[in-house]
Formats: C-alpha cells, sequence, structure tokens
C-alpha cells in the first residue's frame, strides 16, 4: 500500500516506485501488490497515487509554505509487467538521448486504462530536456482523469533506480 504524507514523503515497500516533479510538489507513486499470469500476460495488482502540492487560494493564504492540492489513489490499478519493462528500457533510451514517450501501462486489459507520457507540451513551460510527465486513467464509471507536472532526467534516474529492482523482485 502506498501512503503520502507529503509530496516528499512516501511511506517506502519492498516494490515500490515513484515519479517525482522537478519541483518536488507532485508525485506518482505506486507499490506491486500480486503477480497473476493471465492469457499469456504477466499482471501486477498494484496501489498507486497521484499527489499534488500548490500554495493556498490567495483569500485563504496564512503562510507562503504549499499545501496538499490534490491526492487520488488507486488501490487495484492492473499493470502489465512486459510494458512496464518496455517502460522502463524507454526510460534508460532517454537518459541516453531525450525522445518522447508514449505507452499503455494497463496493456490491453478491458476495464482500466493507464496512460504515461513524457515530452514537451504546449501550455506548459517545458522542453524535451525538461518535459512533462504525463498521466491519463480511465475505469468503469470513472470516465477520465489527467495529470501533468514537469521532470528532468534526474526524475528519471531515480524513478529507474527504484522501478528496475521493483520489476525484478515483483510478487
Amino acid at each position: 500500500m502506498v501512503r503520502v504524507i507529503g509530496a516528499s514523503q512516501v511511506t517506502s515497500t519492498e516494490h515500490q516506485w515513484a515519479i517525482r516533479s522537478n519541483s518536488g510538489r507532485e508525485l506518482f507513486a505506486a507499490s506491486f501488490l500480486e503477480e497473476k499470469h493471465v492469457q499469456g500476460a504477466t499482471l501486477l495488482l498494484t496501489s498507486a497515487i497521484i499527489h499534488g502540492e500548490f500554495w493556498r487560494a490567495p483569500e485563504f493564504e496564512t503562510s507562503n509554505d504549499a499545501t496538499p492540492d490534490f491526492q487520488v489513489s488507486l488501490p487495484q490499478l492492473v499493470l502489465d509487467k512486459a510494458k512496464l519493462d518496455e517502460f522502463s528500457d524507454e526510460l534508460e533510451r532517454w537518459l541516453e538521448k531525450p525522445k518522447e514517450i508514449s505507452l499503455s501501462l494497463s496493456g490491453n486489459h478491458p476495464h482500466q486504462a493507464l496512460d504515461v507520457s513524457i515530452g514537451p507540451r504546449s501550455g506548459i513551460i517545458s522542453t524535451m530536456d525538461k518535459p512533462v510527465f504525463s498521466l491519463r486513467y480511465a475505469s468503469g464509471s470513472f470516465e477520465l482523469g489527467k495529470w501533468s507536472f514537469v521532470i528532468d532526467q534526474s526524475c528519471i534516474r531515480c524513478l529507474l533506480d527504484e522501478l528496475t529492482p521493483s520489476l525484478m523482485t515483483s510478487h
């Protein structure tokens, strides 16, 4: 189970991985709970959170500190291990030569979709070296959720440092 106290404080588990924004105010964190082999695919039951902090609205501001702005819990996200391996490989290649990345981490799962992309995005100050990490989630009656934040090579390195061993030792 993934739990956030603040964007910089995430409780740790053996199979946890996260990507944080380069400002440190946003993150996507996940933890592998269980593995199943279904119709030739290895699926990972995953607990995940999307968390962000921002300054309070000016009318309610009492300090200059960031405060929790949103927190979404996805306690039974199903991810495709092969797609996560592909994502890890794409991130390794990105570190050598930055490029756009776009993948569905849920694979062909019929009840959920989790898509990630990395690259410059209009409307957000970003470049290929400081791209936007975008996350898109849909499931059943939850039509669509989208979150985006700016990352850099250090964010991707930290993600790989956690994701790679988690994939090797997933349940």
